[in-house]
């Protein structure tokens, strides 16, 4: 009889520590997530340094010389290719035939750091006066599952007229692409057409062209900028000029778009 009491009283005690391990594992399970995010987060920046580095690596065993941050840093040398730029997502404030091409993930730390910070002042400096347009790409990595849709919300919010505020918004909370519908009602955009728009991939094919051009011009990371001259007979035809990669700072994007611009500021 006694045997039969213990044997309760033991299995009693297991089962009272394992539903202490339980509720220990419940407590701690959000947490041990938001590390597992955060690792993530800086493997994907990693990531993208390396990408960097061997692009400038290639290019200094190409010139045989000490490599430094010059503005041409793709893997092959595109100056003067051509490509069509596509006017929906080009923000122009001028007749300037110079633009600014940049190629984004809206998954990239990179490049959402580039677009909270750097770009709003370089559209208040150059597009706001006419100097510069302005145009995207998207160019979403294979890795980052999000990217994608997040690039067709963008695009069905330009359809209501708020592209560049749902970028904005998108790149602002890069932890949150995975609740697209929430942005669209931040910026007040109609439920039901931008989710018949994300539903319908009406702009799946305009991704993968974007995609499509950056291969054509060797880009393997994001982000890369691209200066391109327009051609005054189609100006949805650019020659390119220069390239630049990475979220560089403020100043090595004004030195290459002063360097790109003519004396004008207007033409080239």
């Amino acid at each position: 009889m006694w045997g039969i009491q213990k044997r309760i009283i033991i299995l009693g005690c297991f089962l009272m520590f394992g539903m202490q391990c339980l509720c220990f594992s419940q407590q701690v399970s959000p947490y041990l997530e938001k590390e597992i995010e955060d690792i993530k987060k800086e493997q994907e920046a990693i990531k993208l340094d390396i990408q960097l580095i061997k692009t400038l690596l290639i290019q200094r065993s190409n010139s045989g010389a000490p490599q430094q941050l010059q503005p041409q840093t793709a893997a092959v040398n595109i100056q003067g290719m051509v490509f069509d730029i596509n006017a929906d997502t080009v923000m122009r404030k001028g007749n300037s035939n110079i633009v600014m091409v940049e190629f984004s993930d809206y998954q990239c730390p990179y490049c959402g750091r580039y677009v909270r910070e750097t770009f709003p002042k370089i559209v208040a400096e150059y597009v706001d006066s006419g100097k510069l347009d302005y145009a995207v790409f998207d160019f979403p990595l294979a890795s980052h599952d999000l990217a994608p849709k997040a690039a067709e919300a963008a695009r069905c919010a330009r359809e209501q007229g708020k592209y560049w505020e749902m970028r904005k918004e998108l790149m602002s909370n890069q932890d949150s692409l995975d609740k697209l519908a929430v942005h669209a009602a931040t910026l007040q955009l109609d439920a039901a057409q931008f989710q018949s728009c994300l539903d319908g991939g009406h702009h799946t094919e305009s991704i993968a062209r974007d995609q499509s051009v950056a291969a054509s011009l060797g880009i393997t990371g994001v982000p890369a900028f691209v200066f391109a001259l327009k051609n005054p007979l189609d100006p949805q035809k650019v020659r390119v000029i220069s390239v630049l990669s990475g979220a560089r700072p403020l100043d090595e994007f004004r030195r290459e778009i002063e360097r790109v611009l003519p004396p004008s500021g207007k033409a080239q």
